[in-house]
């Protein structure tokens, strides 16, 4: 036994041995460090669409609220409840009055009340 344990054979295979656990324990190494990167990023994209499915939830409880229904209703539909009078307002496509205008007016007026709107600030 005191022989093979010295024998340059023996050695040899000891030293394969050792040399075949250390590469497999560095690709063991290797291989856990891109699983936990795998993870790491597995976990980032969880929590990115847990954040989307927030927004989501809120944007549908926004939409499922009645006052927004009415709403839409109101500007898409053109609904109005049954005891609303619907008035339109459209725009005044009339010219307005010039400044020009007002000095010629004022150039007509009495003194009297040119003096009236100088005082009052006109």
């Amino acid at each position: 036994m005191g022989r093979l344990l010295n024998s340059k054979l023996f050695s040899v295979g000891l030293l394969a041995v050792f040399a075949w656990l250390l590469l497999s324990s560095i690709d063991l190494i290797d291989r856990d460090r891109s699983v936990r990167e795998e993870v790491r990023n597995l976990e980032q994209k969880i929590v990115s669409v847990e954040e989307d499915n927030a927004e989501l939830e809120k944007q549908v409880g926004y939409l499922e609220n009645p006052a927004f229904l009415e709403r839409e209703a109101r500007l898409r539909l053109n609904y109005k409840a049954p005891d609303e009078v619907v008035v339109f307002v459209y725009p005044d496509d009339s010219p307005q009055r010039s400044s020009k205008s007002f000095y010629e007016d004022l150039a007509k007026m009495e003194n009297y009340k040119k003096w009236l709107y100088w005082l009052m600030g006109y």
